[in-house]
């Protein structure tokens, strides 16, 4: 207890430095699902960190819901169509489309659907669902939508072994496009039902007020918003800049 406090009073008082001089320094704690984190946040935190030396980054990569202020993060990325929490400040920053995608001869083998009832039955791959609930929600481009309920064979929060198990031919999976395009040239992968859509995901940049924002979680935030685009762009991400608020 004397050493958090310690670190409590050391912190504090690093704090009040960095509002004096309204120069960005001290500690910020980032969270992001692992995704973001090993596709977009690896070309950006490290230039970051060069241009602000002062500042020390606490990143924690998680899928799972987290809550800024009990656990004390300064910034979090989330993949939502919405934020609901209306006590947080959400930016929306880039568009995710997902799909649903299994290997070729997988496809081949289970016979080609022209609907998600034709799919009940395939072995199905998937992130931990927080909810309990492990289904997908599909519409078609002439209205039609169907909630498709499916038993996970393999469920992890590992988006890379999610697909290398769809690769070898060990279920369906539903990921973000981005994270399949090579394996769609390389035909290690297709995209299952391509008539039907899946709800698109938008990444926000979340903070939990603008008053008080310390310098060093001003200058990583507005650091996000300019490079986060580019980096998307850079991974396959077709975006539109956005800079309001949800």
């Amino acid at each position: 207890m004397h050493c958090k406090a310690l670190a409590d009073s050391a912190e504090a008082a690093e704090m009040v430095t960095q509002v004096a001089k309204e120069r960005p320094m001290g500690r910020v704690r980032v969270s992001c699902p692992y995704a973001i984190s090993q596709s977009l946040l690896v070309q950006i935190l490290p230039e970051y960190m060069s241009t602000f030396s002062d500042v020390k980054i606490d990143l924690v990569t998680t899928n799972q819901p987290v809550n800024l202020v009990e656990q004390e993060i300064d910034v979090a990325l989330r993949v939502r169509s919405e934020i609901e929490d209306s006590s947080l400040i959400a930016r929306r920053i880039i568009p995710s489309p997902q799909s649903l995608f299994a290997h070729p001869e997988f496809i081949l083998a289970h016979g080609r659907p022209t609907h998600p009832a034709d799919i009940v039955t395939w072995p199905a791959l998937s992130l931990h669902q927080s909810s309990g609930r492990y289904q997908w929600q599909l519409q078609h481009g002439l209205g039609e939508q169907f909630t498709l309920r499916y038993q996970a064979r393999l469920v992890t929060d590992d988006m890379w072994m999610l697909k290398a198990a769809a690769i070898a031919q060990q279920g369906v999976v539903a990921l973000p496009n981005y994270l399949c395009l090579e394996e769609e040239r390389n035909g290690l992968l297709k995209r299952v039902l391509p008539e039907w859509q899946m709800p698109v995901g938008i990444m926000h940049l979340v903070y939990p007020s603008r008053r008080g924002l310390l310098p060093s979680v001003r200058s990583l935030i507005e650091f996000l918003v300019s490079r986060l685009p580019d980096a998307a762009g850079a991974v396959g991400i077709k975006y539109e800049r956005d800079r309001g608020n949800s």
